[in-house]
């Protein structure tokens, strides 16, 4: 996954995850899912992250620069929710806990044997 904020150019490195700011857009290998501006500023706070969880405040601060106390959290779950949604193409998913916020993580792939 690479992502480059685009204030301050700072790029993160994970496995061909690219966070286009230009276009809201997450490409993966051949694949292109759009987002909006605010998702694409939570998927890159939570890739910023990696592997911890991202608060709810802290998400809100990150993404839209201010904290609403109680009302942060359903914010933020709400454009969680949608962003999880938005992923689910991708082998990446979000990681929800009431308690410790989000995470990005990969998904579990299963191999299934001969039988």
């Amino acid at each position: 996954m690479t992502a480059t904020c685009p204030t301050c150019r700072q790029a993160l490195a994970t496995p061909s995850l690219v966070v286009d700011f230009a276009t809201n857009q997450v490409i993966y290998r051949d694949q292109k899912v759009r987002l909006t501006g605010r998702e694409a500023e939570a998927l890159f706070a939570l890739l910023e992250a990696t592997p911890r969880y991202v608060s709810h405040d802290l998400l809100e601060m990150k993404v839209a620069g201010r904290r609403r106390g109680i009302v942060s959290e359903k914010w933020s779950r709400s454009l969680l929710l949608r962003l999880g949604k938005k992923l689910e193409p991708l082998p990446f998913q979000l990681d929800r806990n009431r308690a410790l916020g989000a995470r990005i993580t990969a998904k579990e792939t299963v191999v299934v044997g001969d039988a």
